[in-house]
């Protein structure tokens, strides 16, 4: 319960930090934000999903994914390439971010203990089981996200801005 509490009063702080118009502050988080996402996006999923995904494929696609926003996002920003605001130098990481997952795990084996935790990952405990947390959990989403564009919409009125 601790780190849900610390983790929504950073969030909270980032939040009110962000719409107090620093520039220089939205530019680097929108880069850094972008940047981890790339290098970790393929290597979240893929390490869960897909059971060929390997130490090696890890690294390879965190450093490809990262390195091509970067460099994308650095030629875009200085002029050198010129890159549709809908289409981020993002989109373009995570797909070089999974060939690099995929050029890396090729030839590597997973151990035989590796395997097993990747399965016990898909197996729900006996714990969690209960039909009413089950429900709990179906519907707590829509409560997140509404109270999140509640928050939002109430922030943007006292900062005066206009969603």
């Amino acid at each position: 319960m601790t780190s849900r509490v610390i983790m929504l009063v950073v969030g909270i702080l980032a939040l009110v930090i962000a719409y107090m118009d620093l520039a220089v502050l939205r530019v680097i988080s929108w880069f850094a934000a972008s940047a981890v996402a790339s290098s970790w996006t393929v290597v979240g999923f893929g390490s869960v999903w897909w059971k060929k995904m390997n130490a090696r494929g890890a690294i390879w696609s965190m450093g490809f994914g990262f390195l091509t926003c970067m460099l994308l996002t650095i030629a875009n920003r200085f002029g050198w390439i010129s890159i549709p605001m809908w289409l981020h130098p993002f989109y373009f990481a995570i797909a070089v971010a999974f060939i690099g997952a995929w050029l890396g795990s090729k030839g590597g084996e997973l151990s035989k203990a590796q395997i097993k935790f990747i399965e016990e990952m898909h197996t729900m405990p006996e714990s969690e089981r209960s039909l009413e947390l089950v429900k709990r959990t179906k519907t707590l989403w829509l409560y997140t996200h509404y109270i999140g564009c509640c928050f939002i919409n109430i922030l943007s009125i006292l900062v005066g801005v206009t969603i």
